[in-house]
């Protein structure tokens, strides 16, 4: 799972290891350790709720995925979910959640037998 942060939107990518885990346990979570004794945790999990989410506890980001948004997802064609969370009356936060896909041009040296396949690749 990567997590993208740029200005008020907050990306996470899955390959198809995490989607596995999502599915079968509910909830994918990484650690970026920061300094001796600290990390940053970000977490993906299925919830009951209506609407795409994320909420801050200290050091950890949760998203909050809806599982019947989750069950459309999880479709080969879907690529992506979506959705704008308002955090007060001046800003909104944008939750983008989508499958991480093979670069059209490989990169050396990084292993990309876990990502989907690029459907661009497809088209050539």
């Amino acid at each position: 799972m990567k997590l993208r942060i740029h200005e008020n939107s907050l990306r996470i990518r899955v390959d198809r290891p995490d989607l596995e885990a999502l599915r079968r346990d509910g909830c994918i979570e990484h650690r970026l350790a920061i300094s001796a004794g600290s990390a940053l945790v970000y977490r993906l999990e299925l919830g009951s709720t209506d609407a795409l989410s994320a909420r801050l506890d200290g050091s950890r980001v949760t998203v909050t995925l809806p599982r019947a948004m989750a069950e459309d997802w999880y479709d080969d064609d879907a690529v992506a979910v979506s959705a704008e969370q308002i955090v007060d009356q001046h800003n909104r936060l944008t939750l983008l959640i989508e499958k991480d896909f093979a670069c059209l041009v490989p990169r050396p040296g990084e292993d990309q037998s876990a990502y989907f396949a690029n459907p661009a690749k497809a088209q050539e």
